[in-house]
């Protein structure tokens, strides 16, 4: 499909009438010259049969014809320049819409590279169409077409033998932006392949350079550079052949066109013969210039493919009208089967987490604990069973009422750029000072300030680098806890903690999770001995989990049932 065709399709409707109308005008535009070209021939006819009277009419049809055809061109250019720059709030805000609905649990880190590409380059290119391509394209193929057909109005023959070499010249074309597109998703994956490389290397220097890594990440690095580099190289090599064979096929419609003018200017009169000349000299120009517009005009179109192919990746379904938000926060996972990453992870998950209780989830690496929780917070649905809270589905609730009713806290512990005092608030800014002091208290973020020159209001870095790893932990823990939602979220919320804050830490959070529905991923000691409910997970994100074998519930009684001793029991539940 026509790019200026997808764009229109891709444009909000109130937008569509401007890009039609920018469309219309500029073919308006390009075929206008052929109008003026055609007022040659009355003008000479008169200048021949009269050569002594000055052609007073012809020269005033002329000169309105190239004033008028001059006003088009303008108007079209402004017109479209205006209806593609136009666009381009829409589309940043369509590009964050489709992030922000898109499932939080498959977006992941190396995304960074291909989106930032995306909102920034290929949206401009996008919006850049309409000016900047739109109007040198139809001005390379509309009007050579309204120009062929004065020339076949002049001398037929002549018209139709460079209406046959039209399709030439359109083909070349083609074949030149084939080319060109045919190596562009490489170079643009690896672009985003070495965007996402400086990324990390700039970011994660702490950790390369704690692991003694550095050399290995600059190697990294120089790898993923060279690749692009030596992908645009090979872009060149492969546009360099489009290019001349499409100058080949210029040059043989020149000779055909000089070999047809000479056998039909014999028969000609001197008008006819001046206006077939410089209609001829106009069109191999025109067809020159379009194959120059070729390579950027697929790569315009590549660029629209990503823009469309980002709006229309699956994205969480929301209801038309959300369910009311249930009064009781329980939690009710049913026959649950999940997958991440195209891969199944939980199958015939069943267990109820009651309202006002801890609920610890445990097993070994891979057994599906973060997804359960991403499910429980609706960055993931299932693609069996449900997830029901207070007795309501969470998609039947969608993602902005189940993020009322949930605050989680996942391994990621991410903080945003400001003070440390911010970074606390972000979970609820008008929050009332004792509740401030109460989280602070409990999640121990109060001896982070001590040790930091400002305190509260010390600057915790882009990402919260400025703290250590367990203290971005607590500060993100205190964030869940002060958001005060009914259900509380923790995958693995202390293992970036030493022993001795592990244990003042859970002592200190119990009194303020009390009341709350709590679901925690943990297989520390300290935390499954004071969660109501274990519920143990088995298998491994590189397996399927077998249809026989799924996860069981035990409760506290359950530990203390008779067989065993204590830590058998606790491990072999």
């Amino acid at each position: 499909m026509n790019p200026l065709l997808r764009l229109r399709r891709l444009a909000p409707a109130s937008h569509r009438r401007r890009i039609d109308a920018a469309i219309l005008l500029l073919v308006v535009a390009a075929a206008a010259p052929a109008g003026v070209y055609a007022l040659l021939l009355p003008l000479l006819r008169s200048i021949s049969t009269a050569p002594a009277e000055f052609p007073w009419w012809p020269a005033f049809a002329l000169t309105t014809a190239w004033a008028v055809c001059s006003a088009l061109q303008h108007a079209a250019l402004r017109r479209a320049r205006s209806s593609g720059y136009a666009l381009t709030e829409p589309l940043h805000e369509a590009v964050g819409q489709a992030l922000r609905t898109a499932a939080p649990a498959n977006v992941t880190s190396g995304a960074t590279g291909p989106i930032s590409r995306l909102a920034g380059a290929d949206v401009m290119s996008t919006v850049t169409l309409p000016a900047h391509l739109a109007e040198p394209w139809t001005r390379a193929f509309i009007t050579p077409a309204a120009l062929i057909t004065v020339m076949a109005a002049i001398d037929p023959p002549s018209g139709i033998v460079l209406l046959l070499l039209f399709p030439l010249l359109v083909l070349a074309h083609r074949v030149c932006g084939d080319l060109v597109v045919r190596t562009d998703a490489q170079v643009q994956a690896s672009a985003a392949e070495a965007s996402s490389r400086v990324i990390e290397f700039v970011q994660l220097q702490h950790l390369i350079r704690s692991a003694g890594a550095g050399s290995r990440a600059e190697s990294s690095l120089d790898r993923a550079l060279r690749v692009m580099h030596d992908r645009h190289r090979g872009l060149l090599r492969l546009a360099m052949p489009g290019l001349a064979g499409y100058g080949a096929a210029v040059q043989l419609a020149l000779a055909v066109t000089v070999v047809t003018l000479a056998w039909r200017l014999g028969d000609a009169t001197g008008p006819e013969a001046v206006v077939l000349a410089v209609l001829a000299a106009r069109l191999v120009e025109l067809a020159t210039a379009a194959g120059e517009l070729s390579g950027a005009w697929r790569l315009s179109d590549a660029a629209l493919s990503r823009v469309e192919a980002h709006l229309s990746q699956p994205s969480l379904t929301e209801p038309d009208t959300p369910a009311q938000a249930p009064a009781a926060s329980d939690v009710r996972v049913a026959d649950v089967v999940a997958a991440h990453r195209a891969r199944e992870v939980l199958s015939g998950l069943d267990f109820a987490a009651p309202e006002g209780t801890i609920t610890a989830v445990t097993g070994p690496s891979g057994s599906g604990k973060s997804t359960l929780l991403a499910l429980c917070a609706r960055h993931l649905d299932p693609i069996g069973g449900a997830v029901l809270i207070g007795g309501v589905d969470t998609r039947a609730l969608g993602s902005d009422s189940t993020s009322t009713m949930v605050s989680a806290v996942f391994q990621d512990s991410y903080l945003f750029r400001g003070t440390l005092r911010g970074a606390v608030l972000a979970g609820r800014p008008d929050a009332h000072p004792e509740d401030i002091d109460r989280v602070m208290r409990a999640c121990l973020v109060d001896r982070i300030a001590d040790r930091l020159p400002d305190g509260f209001e010390s600057d915790v870095g882009p990402g919260g680098h400025a703290l250590s790893g367990g203290e971005r932990q607590r500060v993100a823990l205190a964030r869940a806890l002060l958001k005060d939602a009914p259900i509380l979220l923790l995958d693995e919320p202390t293992a970036a903690l030493d022993a001795i804050t592990e244990a003042e830490v859970v002592e200190a959070m119990l009194p303020v999770l009390r009341g709350r529905t709590v679901l925690i991923a943990s297989h520390h000691p300290w935390i499954l001995d004071r969660a109501d409910r274990v519920v143990r997970l088995s298998g491994d994100l590189s397996d399927d989990l077998p249809a026989d074998k799924h996860p069981r519930t035990q409760t506290n009684d359950d530990r203390n049932s008779p067989g065993g001793n204590e830590n058998d029991r606790h491990w072999n539940r």
